[in-house]
């Protein structure tokens, strides 16, 4: 009787494993990115260039405080613990297993709605606003989620 050689298993990445890890690297970007810049005003006072950087905590009515920033931190840990979960194989919810798509669904269109329009602040002429690199890290962010979201499913 011949003996049959049979190779060990071994551990390659999965489309589980990728789409933990772009869940967790998503929802990273979303966190971080609410303390960084989202909205950027420019004036120019005799000849010197000024800049205010507003984060997601800072989109509040005439330039108060908002709950942007929390709720993309929120959305962020979300997407990262479930990242982790399916990472570490964790049982989990039935809930929460298609929930990545949901939360890049929500991170998107908390941006959409944080970048668009003038947060109710009425700017004086000669001032200009533009979309920061906070903005668009979330935005990135958001999609990753998504995306990962997509892969797990």
């Amino acid at each position: 009787m011949a003996h049959v050689y049979a190779p060990e298993p071994t551990r390659e990445p999965t489309d589980t494993t990728a789409g933990a890890w772009l869940s967790i690297l998503g929802g990273l970007l979303v966190a971080i990115a609410s303390f960084l810049p989202w909205w950027v005003l420019r004036d120019s006072i005799g000849g010197i260039s000024i800049s205010v950087n507003r984060s997601g905590f800072q989109l509040g009515r005439n330039l108060g405080f908002s709950a942007d920033g929390v709720i993309a931190i929120i959305l962020g840990i979300v997407a990262i613990l479930i990242g982790i979960t399916r990472l570490t194989r964790t049982s989990m919810p039935r809930f929460f297993q298609r929930s990545p798509i949901v939360v890049g669904i929500g991170a998107g269109i908390l941006m959409a709605v944080s970048i668009s329009g003038d947060q109710g602040t009425q700017l004086p002429s000669g001032i200009t606003s533009s979309v920061g690199f906070g903005a668009i890290l979330a935005c990135v962010g958001a999609v990753l989620v998504f995306i990962g979201g997509l892969v797990l499913r």
